[in-house]
């Protein structure tokens, strides 16, 4: 477990932090040396077509269900625009992987060498409950460390779909293979249903790791 798991579960169990979740990008440990281009890359903002998926149902329901699962649902994203966040995350994961000495934003005006757009169809965590995670988050913050370690068996799921990549100098547009991410596997938990959020946004580095060598193909 992680000592930011331990931190942001407590955390939670003294204040109610299930509304307004973010998507924010986090490094992974440990990621390969990535090879390096001298060409400039813009990330324009994904379409959100998660709605078109089969499973985005699932996900309008709230966390504690009949089924005790615990999902990232839309409602405690708010107002926040989902497709645009994870744009900017690929944005933070290709300046930190210093592959292009320039990754332009959506909103960036400069011009770049390359464009990337593509449509993010989905972007779901779903996990059981956990017994222990739960009767530890009623005990306070000592309940929160005791109940720190605590795992449940879920699954991770990023698809970013209809990847075009546009050559800025030519005008040819590149049709890419959509990147499909899948975990499944034991994923740490809290009492709260908190923990799903955390868990993909921890796992998007990885899904990330994927569409970087298809990037690295296709623009030399």
């Amino acid at each position: 477990m992680k000592p930011k798991y331990l931190y942001l579960g407590a955390l939670c169990t003294l204040v109610a932090c299930m509304p307004g979740q973010r998507v924010r990008y986090v490094p992974a440990e440990q990621l390969p040396a990535a090879d390096k281009r001298i060409r400039s890359i813009k990330i324009n903002r994904f379409e959100d077509t998660r709605k078109l998926n089969p499973e985005a149902k699932l996900f309008i329901e709230p966390q504690y269900g009949a089924d005790n699962i615990c999902r990232n649902t839309e409602d405690s994203y708010k107002q926040l625009d989902v497709a645009n966040a994870v744009s900017m995350a690929l944005v933070e994961h290709l300046r930190l992987r210093a592959i292009y000495p320039a990754v332009f934003s959506p909103a960036d005006t400069q011009a770049a060498d390359y464009i990337l757009s593509g449509e993010l169809h989905a972007f779901f965590t779903e996990q059981n409950t956990s017994g222990r995670a739960q009767a530890s988050s009623q005990l306070g913050l000592v309940g929160a460390i005791a109940g720190a370690g605590a795992k449940s068996a879920g699954k991770v799921t990023i698809e970013i779909k209809n990847l075009k990549l546009q050559n800025t100098r030519t005008k040819k547009t590149q049709n890419l293979q959509p990147l499909v991410y899948k975990f499944e596997g034991d994923l740490p938990i809290d009492g709260y249903c908190n923990s799903v959020y955390w868990n993909v946004n921890e796992h998007m580095a990885l899904a990330f790791q994927q569409l970087e060598a298809q990037l690295l193909a296709n623009t030399k």
